[in-house]
């Protein structure tokens, strides 16, 4: 075997190599946020609170994570919530998505329980939706269910915390959401911005140049002009993005 077709031979291995194996390549940057709430309730929705709680929007103590206002739950005993509903500017959870809200809890006065919800313009003025951090202590919905999914631990106390959750464990998957409530049990939680994450494939692709790929040809015809052409390979890359 010449050293020509030994160079052409071990050129193809690698083209061969990055397609099968994928190539070294950065993925393209995480997606940014659908962001639904920030400052205010979206468009349209209509605000509702439960067991002496409000709905209280501050600049300060603490400062919100994002844009100029947070709101803050009251210091209550118990189940306490305040909610919206019947927004008009929806938020379109796509199979995938990942909901997300920023939460701060209290050092002094924290919860036992602090338990996220969402409606849909297909229910009306309910809330099929949950996710809980913490105790099992509010008792809505069927726990281990889209109605009712334990995600984990309370977050830390004292600082902004994003809390997740995939849009297929909560049912929330094709849906058009227009509320979402926030509900804790004793303490104080401060909440701020809300909204989803794209969680679709991210595609990238990877250039790989093999310099000087030696092209075989008929040794009796005229020489090939792309013998000593470059060879550039587009290899898809795939990547699964749940949080940033």
């Amino acid at each position: 075997m010449t050293r020509r077709m030994k160079r052409s031979i071990s050129g193809l291995v690698m083209v061969l190599m990055a397609v099968l194996f994928g190539a070294c390549a950065e993925p393209t940057a995480k997606p940014t946020p659908d962001v639904w709430m920030e400052d205010a309730v979206p468009a349209g929705g209509t605000q509702s609170t439960s067991a002496g709680d409000v709905w209280n929007f501050v600049s300060g103590n603490p400062t919100p994570f994002s844009g100029t206002l947070a709101h803050k739950s009251e210091n209550i005993a118990g189940l306490h919530e305040h909610w919206f509903l019947n927004a008009t500017a929806t938020l379109q959870v796509n199979p995938g998505d990942v909901l997300y809200c920023y939460v701060f809890l209290d050092p002094t006065n924290p919860p036992q329980e602090i338990m996220l919800q969402w409606s849909n313009t297909e229910v009306g003025g309910n809330f099929p939706h949950r996710a809980y951090w913490g105790a099992n202590q509010i008792d809505f919905g069927v726990d281990g269910t889209p109605s009712k999914r334990f995600m984990g631990a309370l977050p830390p106390t004292n600082q902004w915390v994003r809390l997740e959750v995939p849009a297929s464990l909560v049912g929330t998957e094709g849906k058009a959401i227009n509320g979402m409530a926030f509900s804790l049990f004793d303490g104080v939680v401060t909440w701020d911005q809300a909204g989803k994450f794209p969680g679709k494939e991210q595609r990238a692709e990877a250039i790989i140049t093999i310099p000087h790929l030696q092209i075989l040809g008929d040794r009796r015809t005229a020489p090939i002009d792309a013998r000593r052409r470059a060879l550039s390979v587009v290899v898809p890359i795939t990547e699964s993005f749940f949080q940033s």
